[in-house]
Protein backbone atom coordinates (compact mmCIF):
# COMPACT_ATOMS: atom_id res chain seq x y z
CA UNK A 1 0.00 0.00 0.00
CA UNK A 2 1.35 3.36 -0.98
CA UNK A 3 1.05 5.78 1.92
CA UNK A 4 1.64 9.48 1.37
CA UNK A 5 2.91 9.99 4.90
CA UNK A 6 3.09 13.75 4.98
CA UNK A 7 -0.36 14.24 3.49
CA UNK A 8 -1.85 11.63 5.80
CA UNK A 9 -0.23 13.08 8.90
CA UNK A 10 -1.30 16.64 8.33
CA UNK A 11 -4.39 16.21 6.15
CA UNK A 12 -6.22 13.89 8.52
CA UNK A 13 -5.29 15.86 11.63
CA UNK A 14 -6.25 19.20 10.08
CA UNK A 15 -9.59 17.87 8.86
CA UNK A 16 -10.24 16.27 12.25
CA UNK A 17 -9.32 19.39 14.20
CA UNK A 18 -11.41 21.68 12.03
CA UNK A 19 -14.41 19.35 12.12
CA UNK A 20 -14.41 19.44 15.93
CA UNK A 21 -15.97 22.89 15.63
CA UNK A 22 -19.05 21.45 13.93
CA UNK A 23 -22.39 22.27 15.55
CA UNK A 24 -24.39 19.23 16.51
CA UNK A 25 -27.00 18.25 13.93
CA UNK A 26 -30.39 18.01 15.63
CA UNK A 27 -32.20 14.72 15.91
CA UNK A 28 -35.55 16.44 15.44
CA UNK A 29 -34.82 17.53 11.88
CA UNK A 30 -37.69 16.86 9.48
CA UNK A 31 -37.31 14.61 6.46
CA UNK A 32 -35.62 16.53 3.69
CA UNK A 33 -34.73 19.49 5.91
CA UNK A 34 -31.34 21.12 5.70
CA UNK A 35 -29.30 20.00 8.68
CA UNK A 36 -26.49 21.87 10.36
CA UNK A 37 -23.12 21.00 8.83
CA UNK A 38 -19.46 21.32 9.70
CA UNK A 39 -17.71 24.54 8.80
CA UNK A 40 -14.35 24.21 7.10
CA UNK A 41 -12.87 27.70 7.06
CA UNK A 42 -15.40 30.07 5.49
CA UNK A 43 -17.22 27.36 3.57
CA UNK A 44 -20.40 25.83 4.95
CA UNK A 45 -21.54 22.53 3.47
CA UNK A 46 -25.15 21.37 3.60
CA UNK A 47 -25.04 17.73 4.68
CA UNK A 48 -28.82 17.64 4.70
CA UNK A 49 -29.50 19.15 1.29
CA UNK A 50 -30.70 15.75 0.10
CA UNK A 51 -33.82 14.05 1.51
CA UNK A 52 -32.25 11.92 4.21
CA UNK A 53 -34.49 9.59 6.21
CA UNK A 54 -34.97 10.38 9.88
CA UNK A 55 -32.16 9.12 12.12
CA UNK A 56 -32.61 5.86 14.01
CA UNK A 57 -30.55 5.23 17.15
CA UNK A 58 -29.51 1.63 17.87
CA UNK A 59 -28.13 2.03 21.40
CA UNK A 60 -30.10 2.80 24.57
CA UNK A 61 -29.28 6.29 25.83
CA UNK A 62 -27.59 7.34 22.61
CA UNK A 63 -27.96 10.94 21.48
CA UNK A 64 -27.24 13.08 18.45
CA UNK A 65 -26.50 16.13 20.58
CA UNK A 66 -22.91 17.26 21.02
CA UNK A 67 -22.19 17.46 24.72
CA UNK A 68 -19.20 19.14 26.40
CA UNK A 69 -17.87 15.73 27.40
CA UNK A 70 -17.86 14.66 23.76
CA UNK A 71 -15.78 17.66 22.73
CA UNK A 72 -13.40 17.16 25.68
CA UNK A 73 -12.86 13.48 24.87
CA UNK A 74 -12.33 14.02 21.14
CA UNK A 75 -10.13 17.09 21.53
CA UNK A 76 -8.17 15.62 24.42
CA UNK A 77 -7.48 12.43 22.49
CA UNK A 78 -6.24 14.36 19.44
CA UNK A 79 -4.01 16.63 21.57
CA UNK A 80 -2.60 13.72 23.57
CA UNK A 81 -1.82 11.71 20.45
CA UNK A 82 -0.17 14.64 18.71
CA UNK A 83 2.00 15.30 21.78
CA UNK A 84 3.02 11.65 22.09
CA UNK A 85 3.79 11.34 18.37
CA UNK A 86 5.88 14.53 18.48
CA UNK A 87 7.76 13.30 21.56
CA UNK A 88 8.50 9.88 20.06
CA UNK A 89 9.49 11.35 16.69
CA UNK A 90 11.97 13.67 18.41
CA UNK A 91 13.72 10.60 19.85
CA UNK A 92 14.13 8.96 16.45
CA UNK A 93 16.07 9.75 13.27
CA UNK A 94 13.86 11.31 10.61
CA UNK A 95 13.81 8.17 8.49
CA UNK A 96 12.88 5.96 11.42
CA UNK A 97 10.12 8.35 12.49
CA UNK A 98 8.68 8.33 8.96
CA UNK A 99 8.83 4.53 8.87
CA UNK A 100 7.06 4.32 12.25
CA UNK A 101 4.36 6.69 11.00
CA UNK A 102 3.84 4.62 7.83
CA UNK A 103 3.75 1.39 9.84
CA UNK A 104 1.24 2.92 12.25
CA UNK A 105 -1.04 3.99 9.38
CA UNK A 106 -0.85 0.52 7.86
CA UNK A 107 -1.67 -1.05 11.23
CA UNK A 108 -4.53 1.42 11.74
CA UNK A 109 -6.10 0.43 8.42
CA UNK A 110 -5.74 -3.28 9.20
CA UNK A 111 -7.03 -2.84 12.76
CA UNK A 112 -10.10 -0.97 11.51
CA UNK A 113 -10.93 -3.84 9.18
CA UNK A 114 -10.46 -6.64 11.69
CA UNK A 115 -12.41 -4.80 14.39
CA UNK A 116 -15.21 -3.98 11.95
CA UNK A 117 -15.40 -7.61 10.79
CA UNK A 118 -15.48 -8.88 14.39
CA UNK A 119 -18.17 -6.50 15.63
CA UNK A 120 -20.30 -6.92 12.50
CA UNK A 121 -20.34 -10.69 12.82
CA UNK A 122 -20.10 -11.59 16.47
CA UNK A 123 -21.49 -10.46 19.80
CA UNK A 124 -24.44 -8.35 20.83
CA UNK A 125 -25.27 -5.54 23.21
CA UNK A 126 -24.88 -8.00 26.10
CA UNK A 127 -21.30 -8.95 25.12
CA UNK A 128 -18.87 -7.87 27.89
CA UNK A 129 -16.72 -4.84 27.10
CA UNK A 130 -17.40 -4.81 23.35
CA UNK A 131 -21.21 -5.06 23.51
CA UNK A 132 -21.94 -1.41 22.62
CA UNK A 133 -19.55 -1.58 19.66
CA UNK A 134 -21.18 -4.79 18.40
CA UNK A 135 -24.66 -3.31 18.70
CA UNK A 136 -23.58 -0.06 17.04
CA UNK A 137 -21.93 -1.68 14.02
CA UNK A 138 -24.70 -4.21 13.51
CA UNK A 139 -27.45 -1.62 14.03
CA UNK A 140 -25.72 0.70 11.56
CA UNK A 141 -26.64 -1.65 8.71
CA UNK A 142 -30.32 -0.99 9.34
CA UNK A 143 -30.04 2.81 9.25
CA UNK A 144 -26.67 3.75 7.78
CA UNK A 145 -27.69 7.39 7.20
CA UNK A 146 -27.98 8.07 10.94
CA UNK A 147 -24.23 8.57 11.27
CA UNK A 148 -24.42 11.61 8.97
CA UNK A 149 -26.46 13.45 11.60
CA UNK A 150 -23.55 13.37 14.05
CA UNK A 151 -20.96 16.07 14.61
CA UNK A 152 -17.36 14.92 14.75
CA UNK A 153 -17.20 15.06 18.54
CA UNK A 154 -20.47 13.16 18.91
CA UNK A 155 -19.34 10.61 16.34
CA UNK A 156 -15.92 9.76 17.79
CA UNK A 157 -16.09 10.46 21.52
CA UNK A 158 -16.67 6.83 22.56
CA UNK A 159 -13.68 5.60 20.59
CA UNK A 160 -11.60 8.54 21.80
CA UNK A 161 -12.27 7.61 25.44
CA UNK A 162 -11.00 4.09 24.78
CA UNK A 163 -7.98 5.31 22.81
CA UNK A 164 -6.69 7.76 25.46
CA UNK A 165 -5.45 5.10 27.93
CA UNK A 166 -4.10 2.97 25.08
CA UNK A 167 -2.01 5.87 23.76
CA UNK A 168 -0.73 6.47 27.29
CA UNK A 169 0.25 2.82 27.69
CA UNK A 170 1.99 2.84 24.31
CA UNK A 171 4.51 5.28 25.75
CA UNK A 172 5.97 2.39 27.74
CA UNK A 173 7.25 0.93 24.46
CA UNK A 174 10.47 1.89 22.66
CA UNK A 175 10.04 5.14 20.66
CA UNK A 176 9.56 3.45 17.26
CA UNK A 177 6.83 1.13 18.51
CA UNK A 178 5.33 3.85 20.72
CA UNK A 179 4.92 6.19 17.75
CA UNK A 180 3.47 3.45 15.55
CA UNK A 181 1.07 2.32 18.29
CA UNK A 182 -0.13 5.86 18.97
CA UNK A 183 -0.85 6.39 15.28
CA UNK A 184 -2.60 3.02 15.06
CA UNK A 185 -4.87 3.74 18.01
CA UNK A 186 -5.71 7.30 16.99
CA UNK A 187 -6.28 5.95 13.50
CA UNK A 188 -9.43 4.29 14.84
CA UNK A 189 -10.78 7.71 15.81
CA UNK A 190 -10.02 8.98 12.31
CA UNK A 191 -11.55 5.82 10.81
CA UNK A 192 -14.85 6.46 12.54
CA UNK A 193 -14.97 9.98 11.15
CA UNK A 194 -13.92 8.77 7.68
CA UNK A 195 -16.72 6.23 7.98
CA UNK A 196 -19.24 9.00 8.55
CA UNK A 197 -18.15 10.99 5.51
CA UNK A 198 -18.29 7.85 3.33
CA UNK A 199 -22.07 7.98 3.83
CA UNK A 200 -22.36 11.56 2.57
CA UNK A 201 -22.78 12.05 -1.21
CA UNK A 202 -19.67 13.58 -2.81
CA UNK A 203 -21.57 16.69 -3.91
CA UNK A 204 -22.43 17.40 -0.26
CA UNK A 205 -18.91 16.95 1.15
CA UNK A 206 -16.55 19.73 2.26
CA UNK A 207 -13.60 20.29 -0.03
CA UNK A 208 -11.09 18.91 2.47
CA UNK A 209 -13.00 15.65 2.81
CA UNK A 210 -13.41 15.27 -0.94
CA UNK A 211 -9.68 15.98 -1.36
CA UNK A 212 -8.77 13.16 1.03
CA UNK A 213 -11.24 10.71 -0.51
CA UNK A 214 -10.24 11.28 -4.12
CA UNK A 215 -6.58 10.72 -3.23
CA UNK A 216 -7.12 7.55 -1.27
CA UNK A 217 -6.32 9.23 2.05
CA UNK A 218 -9.81 8.59 3.47
CA UNK A 219 -12.47 5.97 2.87
CA UNK A 220 -14.45 6.86 -0.24
CA UNK A 221 -18.20 6.76 -0.73
CA UNK A 222 -17.97 4.14 -3.45
CA UNK A 223 -15.57 1.88 -1.56
CA UNK A 224 -17.71 1.76 1.56
CA UNK A 225 -20.89 1.43 -0.51
CA UNK A 226 -19.58 -1.97 -1.57
CA UNK A 227 -19.76 -3.12 2.05
CA UNK A 228 -23.39 -2.09 2.48
CA UNK A 229 -25.03 -4.99 0.73
CA UNK A 230 -26.02 -8.29 2.24
CA UNK A 231 -24.38 -10.37 3.51
CA UNK A 232 -22.01 -7.54 4.57
CA UNK A 233 -19.12 -9.94 4.13
CA UNK A 234 -16.41 -7.79 2.55
CA UNK A 235 -14.83 -4.31 2.38
CA UNK A 236 -14.37 -4.01 6.14
CA UNK A 237 -11.49 -1.51 6.38
CA UNK A 238 -12.83 1.99 7.02
CA UNK A 239 -9.81 4.27 7.36
CA UNK A 240 -8.50 4.32 3.77
CA UNK A 241 -10.14 1.20 2.33
CA UNK A 242 -6.82 0.45 0.61
CA UNK A 243 -6.37 -3.01 2.14
CA UNK A 244 -9.85 -4.20 1.23
CA UNK A 245 -8.98 -5.67 -2.20
CA UNK A 246 -6.19 -7.80 -0.75
CA UNK A 247 -8.10 -8.89 2.35
CA UNK A 248 -11.17 -9.84 0.33
CA UNK A 249 -9.46 -11.59 -2.58
CA UNK A 250 -7.28 -13.62 -0.22
CA UNK A 251 -10.33 -14.68 1.81
CA UNK A 252 -8.67 -13.70 5.08
CA UNK A 253 -11.99 -13.20 6.84
CA UNK A 254 -13.44 -16.47 5.54
CA UNK A 255 -10.43 -18.27 7.00
CA UNK A 256 -10.90 -16.52 10.33
CA UNK A 257 -14.59 -17.41 10.32
CA UNK A 258 -13.81 -21.06 9.69
CA UNK A 259 -11.16 -21.04 12.43
CA UNK A 260 -13.58 -19.77 15.06
CA UNK A 261 -16.51 -21.86 13.79
CA UNK A 262 -14.55 -25.10 14.05
CA UNK A 263 -13.53 -24.29 17.62
CA UNK A 264 -16.69 -22.69 19.00
CA UNK A 265 -19.52 -23.72 16.70
CA UNK A 266 -20.56 -20.05 16.38
CA UNK A 267 -21.50 -18.88 12.89
CA UNK A 268 -20.77 -15.27 11.90
CA UNK A 269 -23.73 -13.09 11.01
CA UNK A 270 -22.66 -12.86 7.36
CA UNK A 271 -23.26 -16.62 6.95
CA UNK A 272 -26.90 -16.25 8.01
CA UNK A 273 -27.98 -13.59 5.52
CA UNK A 274 -29.91 -15.41 2.81
CA UNK A 275 -28.45 -17.32 -0.14
CA UNK A 276 -25.49 -14.98 -0.40
CA UNK A 277 -24.62 -15.66 3.22
CA UNK A 278 -24.97 -19.39 2.60
CA UNK A 279 -22.51 -19.04 -0.28
CA UNK A 280 -20.00 -17.34 2.00
CA UNK A 281 -20.44 -20.18 4.49
CA UNK A 282 -19.69 -22.75 1.80
CA UNK A 283 -16.65 -20.79 0.64
CA UNK A 284 -15.33 -20.52 4.20
CA UNK A 285 -15.81 -24.24 4.81
CA UNK A 286 -14.19 -25.19 1.50
CA UNK A 287 -17.39 -26.47 -0.10
CA UNK A 288 -17.51 -23.86 -2.86
CA UNK A 289 -14.68 -22.62 -5.04
CA UNK A 290 -16.46 -21.07 -8.03
CA UNK A 291 -16.64 -17.27 -8.15
CA UNK A 292 -20.41 -17.03 -8.59
CA UNK A 293 -23.37 -19.29 -8.03
CA UNK A 294 -27.01 -18.67 -8.78
CA UNK A 295 -28.57 -16.30 -6.26
CA UNK A 296 -25.35 -15.94 -4.30
CA UNK A 297 -22.37 -13.62 -4.12
CA UNK A 298 -18.64 -14.26 -4.42
CA UNK A 299 -16.36 -13.64 -1.42
CA UNK A 300 -15.75 -10.13 -2.71
CA UNK A 301 -19.23 -8.63 -2.55
CA UNK A 302 -19.12 -6.24 -5.51
CA UNK A 303 -22.69 -5.60 -6.59
CA UNK A 304 -23.01 -3.09 -9.42
CA UNK A 305 -26.33 -1.58 -8.44
CA UNK A 306 -25.16 -0.84 -4.91
CA UNK A 307 -21.80 0.50 -6.08
CA UNK A 308 -23.44 2.89 -8.50
CA UNK A 309 -25.92 4.11 -5.92
CA UNK A 310 -23.19 4.59 -3.33
CA UNK A 311 -20.99 6.58 -5.69
CA UNK A 312 -23.84 8.78 -6.81
CA UNK A 313 -24.72 12.05 -5.12
CA UNK A 314 -28.39 11.10 -5.11
CA UNK A 315 -30.67 11.02 -2.12
CA UNK A 316 -30.24 8.50 0.68
CA UNK A 317 -33.58 6.79 -0.12
CA UNK A 318 -32.24 5.86 -3.53
CA UNK A 319 -29.26 4.21 -1.87
CA UNK A 320 -31.60 2.42 0.53
CA UNK A 321 -33.69 1.20 -2.40
CA UNK A 322 -30.59 -0.20 -4.07
CA UNK A 323 -29.69 -2.05 -0.89
CA UNK A 324 -33.22 -3.42 -0.66
CA UNK A 325 -33.03 -4.73 -4.23
CA UNK A 326 -29.81 -6.58 -3.40
CA UNK A 327 -31.51 -8.56 -0.64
Amino acid sequence: MRVHTTACRYGLLVAFAQALRAPAPGASVRLGARRGAPRFGARRVALGAYAAPAPELALPGDTLETLPGHVAAAGGCAALTLACVARDAALLPAGAAAAALAFGLFAAELFSGVFHWATDNYGSLETPVFGPACAAFQGHHGAPWTITYRSTANNVHKIARAVIPLVCLSQLLPPFLALAASVMFFGQVCAQEAHKWSHVPPSEQPGAVRFLQTRGLALSVREHGLHHSNPYGAHYCILFGALNPWLDKSNVFRRLERFFYERTGVEPNCWKDGPRGAALRDIALGRLEVARVEGAAPPVAVFDDVAEAAGDAAAAPRRAAALARSR
